[in-house]
């Protein structure tokens, strides 16, 4: 009886908090639209008022309810039944944000351990900082396989497309999902995006706010999708920015389309300087946008949506790290 009570109650405050977004969110939705008011497209459920699109109340309530389900599922339902989830995570001299992500990441998906898994790729073996926190505190999970954790000394410069690739290369279950090490999945996050994607197996989601925040990596995808395209671009002239653009552009030329989720997606703020550290550029982050932005369309442009010949990420000199005493060679 106290458990049914407790539900009610928290499905009732969920409720209220999100009819209270409907709200904030109904002043400030809005949808694809041409820039003239001659030649206004307003995709389905949306209105065309005061020079922007609108959604439909209508709209707005069927989105909420339906996230209102998904929430209800995941407080109410023990047992996981999609498809497993890899969280893909790379790391170079990030430690002040990953000692805070990464344990509240385990915790909040130790109990669908059996289905979720995390792999950590260190790129800096040489700072032994990352790996002796991980067998201080996380020795248990590195045993059981819910953390897996390779270094690698093959990538001294920092290559955004080749170290992501790398993470999702090593994992082995049938949803890949890039987690910046910035990034926090949220309750039960690996639950909550199998359960988003075991019934759109044409689809990929995209847990962003927008373009200059630190989730707008968030991508979650079927493997097989990923290898189909190859990975990320590794061919894009700079090594940070438009990576995740260009997948996802690639990604709906093969006919796959986006659902967008702007929840279990909170963030540590970067600074340009910290997303730019170790590149050994010299352009601005504007420049290297141009540069693989423009670089990115002459391919989609041409329908080149495979990338890297369909080999990415690096496969040789990575060593998965199962003890302390464990090395590169």
């Amino acid at each position: 009886m106290t458990r049914k009570l407790s539900c009610i109650i928290i499905s009732a405050l969920v409720c209220c908090l999100l009819i209270y977004r409907c709200i904030l969110y109904h002043n400030t939705t809005t949808a694809s639209q041409s820039n003239t008011p001659d030649n206004i497209s307003c995709i389905s459920g949306y209105y065309w008022k005061d020079g922007k699109c609108h959604a439909h109340i209508s709209t707005i309530f069927n989105l909420y309810f339906k996230r209102l389900k998904e929430e209800i599922y995941l407080l109410t339902d023990t047992k996981f039944r999609g498809p497993s989830v890899s969280f893909c995570i790379t790391y170079k001299d990030r430690f002040w944000q990953i000692a805070q992500t990464l344990p509240k990441n385990l915790a909040n998906n130790r109990m669908d351990k059996d289905h979720v898994e995390f792999i950590l790729v260190d790129f800096d073996p040489s700072d032994p900082t990352l790996k002796n926190f991980i067998f201080k505190n996380h020795a248990k999970d590195i045993a059981s396989g819910f953390l897996k954790y390779y270094q690698t000394n093959k990538m001294p410069n920092w290559i955004c497309p080749v170290a992501k690739n790398t993470a999702h290369y090593y994992a082995s279950n049938e949803i890949v999902v890039n987690l910046d090490a910035d990034n926090y999945t949220g309750y039960r996050g690996g639950l909550y995006v199998s359960h988003i994607l075991a019934n759109n197996k044409n689809a990929f989601l995209w847990q962003r706010n927008g373009p200059k925040d630190g989730n707008y990596g968030r991508i979650s995808l079927y493997k097989t999708d990923f290898e189909a395209l190859g990975g990320y671009d590794e061919s894009l002239p700079a090594p940070v920015t438009y990576q995740d653009d260009d997948l996802i552009k690639r990604l709906e030329g093969m006919y796959r389309f986006v659902i967008y989720r702007n929840i279990r997606n909170k963030f540590i703020a970067n600074t340009t300087e910290e997303t730019l550290k170790h590149t050994n550029m010299q352009m601005s982050r504007d420049e290297m946008l141009q540069k693989n932005q423009e670089y990115s369309q002459k391919n989609i442009n041409k329908r080149k949506f495979r990338a890297n010949n369909g080999i990415y990420g690096i496969r040789q000199g990575v060593f998965r790290i199962m003890s302390p005493t464990d090395e590169v060679k």
